[in-house]
């Protein structure tokens, strides 16, 4: 880089430290403030909640499903008003309940291991949260960097800042702020290694640390498993298809072989990968507009495979507020203010990058989100995970539109 690029540069990389600072004070005041029985208001976190209090306790990651009035049955908490479902020992018969883990592992063990805290046993999880919701900024504004210089980096670090859904997720029990890092990660490494496919250089290690990346995903999400697939189909498709499909067979590799001691542990647990047992608090998610009203139906599903798979996806990229979060502190509008800018302008930079196989790249966790919402349902907050790469192509995009290239670009330098 140039004395000039570097003179032009530093104002930028500033404006992203002070970015990056602002978010994490963003994301720290609403974690250390928030009211411990509003951090459970979002689908799953009651299921969350008790299996960390299960492994805090030594009993195991599982529950035990019962009829009601047996013991094990999920029951209101006479104090917080949380359902508490007893856990079952680590390994074994559970009795006459079927013994489930409702969810993957790794955030219900961040949950545990805030445990030990009396006053607010969830508080340092929030923390660590806030933590991560930065790191993810400081990804995304890498990936900007690589695609599009350092003003690029600015775009990216400023539109994930203050988002709204970003900032309220790290204030609530909700694996989505880890699941976002392990995203970014993921779609940073995998960057990098397409970069090197197409000019030639050296990809395996990136290609390991993508595996590993979508491992740690897969251990906070399993709906981020979409993401292989749709990496292959990409791989396929591409001008660098031998090399590319190549690297997508070592990064399979490396998460099967990281996911193995689940895959292992898992039948011996009699449970279902990602099943939630507290169907209750997806029911909105899963099965339309509007929450299960007490004693009431499932909303139902429109009729028809295509037309059913379509209002899925759609409720997945809807600006509206996701089921949870209407009576929380965001407003209505919050979406139009955040997602839709963004994915107008990562529009844009994937124009302006179009020959580039990585920009595409970066559409891979959107796409693999899409196409699990699509096919199994969910819950339309995981968007918040995959917006960091749609960030870095949104501040790609803006850079484009107003021809302000910046300073040399890692990849065009390298």
């Amino acid at each position: 880089m140039s004395r000039a690029d570097q003179r032009e540069a530093r104002p930028a990389r500033l404006a992203v430290v002070a970015l990056v600072s602002l978010g994490l004070v963003a994301r720290l005041a609403p974690a250390l403030m928030m009211a411990p029985d509003g951090t459970a208001r979002l689908p799953g976190a009651r299921a969350a909640l008790a299996l960390a209090r299960s492994l805090a306790d030594g009993r195991g990651f599982a529950l035990t499903e019962e009829p009601e009035g047996r013991p094990g049955a999920p029951s209101e908490s006479p104090t917080d008003g949380q359902p508490q479902s007893a856990a079952v020992p680590a390994v074994g018969p559970a009795g006459p309940g079927v013994r489930r883990a409702p969810m993957m592992p790794a955030y219900p063990l961040l949950l545990a291991l805030a445990e030990g805290s009396a006053d607010a046993p969830v508080r340092p999880a929030l923390v660590v949260q806030a933590v991560c919701g930065a790191a993810t900024m400081v990804l995304a504004a890498w990936m900007a960097y690589r695609l599009a210089g350092v003003w690029a980096a600015v775009v990216a670090a400023a539109l994930l800042a203050f988002d709204p859904f970003q900032v309220l997720f790290t204030a609530l029990v909700s694996p989505v702020t880890l699941a976002a890092l392990a995203l970014a990660a993921e779609s940073a490494a995998g960057l990098v290694a397409v970069e090197a496919v197409r000019t030639g250089r050296r990809a395996w290690p990136w290609v390991v640390a993508a595996g590993l990346a979508q491992a740690a995903a897969a251990y906070v999400a399993v709906w981020t498993l979409a993401l292989v697939p749709v990496a292959a189909a990409a791989a396929l498709v591409s001008r660098h298809r031998k090399r590319l499909v190549a690297a997508w067979a070592v990064a399979t590799a490396v998460v099967v072989v990281a996911l193995a001691p689940w895959l292992v542990r898992h039948p011996v647990q009699g449970g279902a990968v990602g099943r939630e047992t507290h169907r209750a608090e997806y029911l909105a998610g899963l099965a339309g507009a509007g929450a299960a009203q007490e004693g009431g139906a499932e909303p139902a599903e429109p009729t028809g495979i295509v037309a059913g798979a379509v209002g899925r996806a759609g409720r997945l990229w809807s600006p509206a507020l996701a089921p949870g979060l209407e009576d929380g502190p965001l407003h209505p509008a919050a979406g139009y203010t955040s997602l839709v800018p963004a994915a107008l302008l990562a529009v844009a930079g994937l124009w302006a990058l179009r020959g580039r196989a990585e920009a595409w790249w970066l559409l891979g966790p959107a796409a693999a989100a899409t196409l699990w919402h699509a096919a199994v349902g969910g819950w339309p907050g995981d968007r918040a995970a995959v917006l960091a790469p749609l960030a870095a192509l949104a501040g790609a995009g803006l850079v484009a539109m107003l021809g302000k290239n910046g300073a040399t670009t890692m990849s065009n330098k390298e």
